[in-house]
């Protein structure tokens, strides 16, 4: 039978894809089910895996050009201040 943590490590592999953070503490049932599940998505389902990965790598590549963008907007209005002084 299924443990919760066993179904949380397994949602948790296949909404995060190879990203492994384990709730648990270490060395607990709890811990060994949810790395169990993790360990058993990435086993069964490959393809959902790298999936959630290329999902997670666009999602960071885009939060990464919008804190560009910020900075640079915050140096251009800087630099427009001290010019105005």
């Amino acid at each position: 039978m299924e443990s919760g943590a066993y179904n949380e490590g397994k949602q948790f592999a296949l909404q995060h894809g190879t990203l492994y953070r384990n709730p648990y503490p270490a060395g607990s049932a709890t811990h060994n089910d949810f790395e169990r599940g993790w360990s058993q998505a990435h086993k069964r389902f490959p393809q959902a895996i790298a999936q959630a990965d290329r999902k997670r790598e666009s999602q960071n590549a885009a939060e990464r050009e919008e804190q560009a963008v910020r900075r640079r907007r915050a140096r251009d209005s800087y630099s427009r201040a001290k010019k105005d002084e």
